[in-house]
């Protein structure tokens, strides 16, 4: 299995995430594959597909949902309040 590559542990408000990029198609600047965990999981559960997506030149993103891994629990729980933090 690939190594994940610079992974970089990141926030945006309360949500933490981990992005990696490939140099290969385009890197930062491509579109982005983005990774939603299930539950009980976290971003922790995409590195080897992260590996495997920045070995093919692609970006990922993989952020903690509220109350999950890095991001604190905030808003009232509600599937409304998840949609909302990843908007």
């Amino acid at each position: 299995m690939p190594r994940v590559p610079d992974v970089e542990l990141k926030r945006a408000g309360e949500i933490a995430y981990r992005e990696v990029s490939g140099e290969a198609g385009g890197g930062r600047d491509s579109l982005p594959v983005l990774l939603l965990h299930g539950y009980p999981q976290t971003s922790f559960m995409w590195r080897d597909l992260m590996a495997a997506l920045a070995a093919s030149g692609r970006r990922a993103i993989a952020p903690d949902l509220p109350g999950y891994g890095d991001s604190p629990l905030s808003g009232d729980g509600t599937w409304e309040s998840h949609v909302d933090a990843v908007e």
